[in-house]
């Protein structure tokens, strides 16, 4: 999306965090350029610093995959991070949750993506993500931002799905049934 590359730009190479020392890339934004469902989830992981896309890895491979299940055009979603460098506290060790200074520190670039694309529904996948938004929901800048027409949903991480047996867990088929609602409420707003 050739609006973003000027956040791009200016995110490149934040180390306001210790993360961003440690980054591979900063990874912001996989989507097209309708995006009508943005999909938030908390920070990049190990595939995903490698190759600079958000939900590039299995879960993401999940999350497309019940995109797909739930009759959602591709190119009307997108996807980013609370925060676009790898939460870990080194290379070689695992993914941890982001802390709250790391969410802050990334949060005006967060708002800054959400301002530019317009999408009309922000998905959280995963509860750091709906927490961080809930925290926030009644400030003064998320008000502004007042372009949300359906607000923020919250759904399952696709990562958490994996570990519940993905296709054969009842959270699954919740989640597939919120996206199709999500979708549909979307479309009922767009139709004159």
């Amino acid at each position: 999306m050739d609006a973003l590359k000027g956040i791009v730009a200016k995110w490149n190479r934040c180390v306001k965090c210790d993360i961003g020392k440690y980054a591979t890339r900063h990874v912001f934004f996989r989507g097209g350029d309708a995006v009508k469902i943005l999909f938030v989830g908390e920070g990049p992981g190990r595939t995903e610093d490698h190759d600079g896309e958000p939900f590039v890895g299995r879960a993401g491979e999940l999350i497309d995959k019940m995109i797909g299940v739930a009759e959602i055009p591709v190119d009307v979603v997108g996807f980013t991070n609370l925060v676009c460098c790898r939460p870990c506290d080194g290379k070689r060790l695992p993914n941890r949750p982001p802390t709250e200074t790391e969410i802050n520190n990334c949060m005006p670039r967060l708002i800054a993506m959400i301002t530019t694309i317009k999408p009309s529904a922000v998905v959280c996948l995963g509860k750091v993500p709906a927490r961080a938004w809930m925290d926030r929901a009644g400030s003064n800048v998320f008000r502004k931002i007042g372009l949300l027409q359906h607000g923020a949903w919250f759904l399952y991480h696709p990562a958490y799905l994996l570990r519940r047996g993905s296709e054969q867990s009842p959270e699954y088929d919740d989640t597939v049934k919120t996206l199709r609602y999500v979708f549909a409420k979307i479309n009922e707003k767009a139709v004159p």
